[in-house]
């Protein structure tokens, strides 16, 4: 999914999205299918959501 709709996904902005990429080790790392293009895995992005869901209880 477009950066745009990971951060629709999780409820955050782009400039957050980008943050966590940058500094949570844990958040999936994007794939570069081209130069122009940033895709983040959709299941991935499922994953990481549910682990910081389950580590917040």
């Amino acid at each position: 999914m477009t950066p745009a709709d990971a951060a629709h996904f999780l409820g955050v902005g782009l400039s957050t999205l980008w943050r966590y990429a940058r500094t949570d080790p844990t958040f999936p790392t994007p794939a570069r299918p081209s130069t122009r293009k940033t895709l983040f895995p959709r299941r991935d992005l499922v994953a990481w959501a549910e682990s910081k869901r389950e580590a917040s209880q």
